[in-house]
Formats: C-alpha cells, structure tokens, sequence
C-alpha cells in the first residue's frame, strides 16, 4: 500500500514538471543576478536561490524566494491530499485503515518534498560549480534541514486543508496560510541548522496532532469534497 501512495503521489508531481521547470529557470536567472550584479561568491549564492539564509532585515528579493519555495511546498501538500480525496477516496475508505493511509501519506509526503529540493540541490551545486568533496557534510545537513522546515510547514498546512475542507474555503485558506508567512518566523535556514533535533521533534508532534484531527473530521471532509 505504501508503494502505491508513492507512485500515485510521484504520478501527480511529475504532472508539475512544466512549473518546476520555470521556477528552476528563474532561479537560474536568479544565480546570475547573484554573481554578476551583486558580486556574490557561489556560496552565498546557493544560499540566497535556495533561500536557504533569508532575513526579515535583508534584500527583500531574498525572501521572495524563500517565500516561493514555501508556496511550492505548501501548494504540493494541498495537491497530494486533494488528489486522494477527489479521485482516489476508495483508498480511503476501503482498501487500508485510516491510520495506515495517514502515516503512509505523511512518509509519501516527505519522500516528494525530499525529491524536489534533492535535485534542486544537485541543480545548483553542479552549475555553481561547488566543491561539494570539502563541504558535503555541511550541504548535507543543510538539505536535511531545509526539507524538514518545509515539512513542518506542509504539516501546519495539513490542518488548514483539513479545516478548510469542513468549510468549503480552500483557496481563501491557501491564501490566509501563505500571508501566515510573512510573520515574522525564524526564516535563516543556515542558522537554523543547529536546531535540527528540535525540528525532529516537533515534526513528530504535529504528525500525532494532525493525526487526531484528521481522524475527527476526515468524514467531513469527504463529504464536502464529494459534493
């Protein structure tokens, strides 16, 4: 069942693919503007294509970036879910338990967003040209890092389309949870890198959280999604 879910999720992004392109392309135009109008050295330019090191302080290009990966990340966990309650809602309901369908998607979830910033990873690294043999341990756990400050936003998001769903409002919450970001949340993914254990934790926390909702008011949310 597992395997399943991952095909079918890894089917849906592949259906993306025209729209990751043209991200990555003007992130390729990014990086250039990085290096040869800013003068930046490739470090902080992968930084700053990646988002990787936004301040609420700094050039607000920076954080529009950071602020588009957030919005892939956000806009990919509402696709998956809607996928299965639109179109696969036997799998929901007969095939496997609710508890098994909502920890296969979490685990099917974070594989899809480790895919994506994996190869936007690989991407620049190979086009920036960096010495990945001396700083491998270090991108490594700045990959790590990211992907899981991504996740926990896709599982806050979790609960808004949950909610959202009950309600009917499921663009209005996609836009109240993207202005939730201008917040003024801890946003430096490099300084955030010591942190990673806590990030776990709290991951694993809202799974639980989110976990309990769902398993309160998935009914509703079928209902709604099938009218």
């Amino acid at each position: 069942m597992l395997k399943y879910i991952i095909d079918s999720d890894f089917q849906g992004v592949l259906k993306l693919k025209k729209k990751f392109l043209f991200f990555t392309i003007l992130m390729i135009a990014f990086a250039f503007y990085n290096l040869k109008i800013l003068g930046l050295d490739i470090v902080e330019t992968f930084h700053n294509i990646l988002g990787l090191n936004a301040d609420w302080d700094k050039n607000i290009l920076i954080i529009i970036v950071l602020l588009s990966h957030v919005f892939i990340a956000i806009y990919l966990e509402f696709l998956l879910l809607d996928k299965d309650f639109k179109w696969n809602t036997e799998l929901l309901f007969l095939r496997v338990d609710l508890k098994k369908w909502y920890f296969f998607k979490s685990i099917s979830t974070i594989l899809m967003t480790s895919f994506i910033k994996i190869i936007q990873f690989l991407l620049f690294i190979i086009l920036l040209q960096i010495p990945i043999k001396t700083i491998w341990l270090y991108c490594l756990k700045l990959l790590v890092t990211d992907i899981i400050y991504l996740y926990i936003i896709q599982q806050i998001a979790f609960t808004f389309y949950v909610l959202i769903s009950i309600k009917r409002n499921y663009y209005i919450g996609l836009l109240l949870l993207f202005i939730c970001m201008f917040f003024r949340i801890p946003i430096n993914i490099v300084n955030l890198m010591s942190y990673l254990k806590i990030f776990i934790i709290i991951t694993i926390i809202l799974i639980v959280i989110n976990y309990i909702i769902f398993q309160k008011t998935y009914i509703s949310c079928f209902e709604r999604k099938v009218k």
